[in-house]
């Protein structure tokens, strides 16, 4: 009975160590799964970090080119800024009279014809003395208009009635 007691033990025992290898084989099953779906994961994590390094190296080059294309831009921009000074520059010692001159169109119009009166006046008064005449000449730019007025003896005063 004793021996039947052993065995009985001991079948135990096999049992108990069955179940628990048992489920240590489903413990370790698991971890495959899992490692294997891990591994999955790190392999497609891969892929996409070989796909953004190239993706980098693409942009890398892109801004690489971009900014050279900038310096050049800046580059002309300057020589550009240098040969505008240097065009200014000729045409101020060129036109230094006309820097000095600058006035409205409407202004020098008006002196233009202030003295074209001036030189008529003259001229008419010069006519008239020569003849022994005298005269008034008025001449109205805005009206368009020209009054004369003249006296055969030399009087200036009957112009005036």
């Amino acid at each position: 009975m004793a021996l039947k007691k052993k065995y009985e033990e001991a079948q135990d025992m096999a049992e108990e160590a069955q179940t628990a290898y048992r489920q240590q084989q489903d413990a370790l099953k698991n971890q495959k799964e899992k490692l294997g779906t891990l591994e999955e994961k790190l392999g497609e994590i891969e892929t996409e970090i070989q796909k953004l390094d190239g993706d980098k190296l693409g942009y890398t080059e892109k801004r690489a080119s971009y900014v050279g294309r900038l310096k050049d831009q800046e580059s002309e921009l300057a020589v550009k800024k240098k040969n505008v000074a240097t065009a200014t520059k000729t045409a101020n010692e060129m036109n230094a009279e006309r820097v000095k001159t600058r006035k409205s169109t409407d202004k020098l119009e008006k002196e233009i014809l202030k003295s074209i009166d001036q030189r008529v006046q003259t001229h008419f008064g010069t006519r008239l003395a020569a003849q022994e005449f005298s005269g008034q000449i008025e001449i109205d730019h805005d009206k368009e208009t020209l009054k004369i007025l003249i006296s055969p003896d030399g009087n200036a005063a009957d112009l005036k009635k």
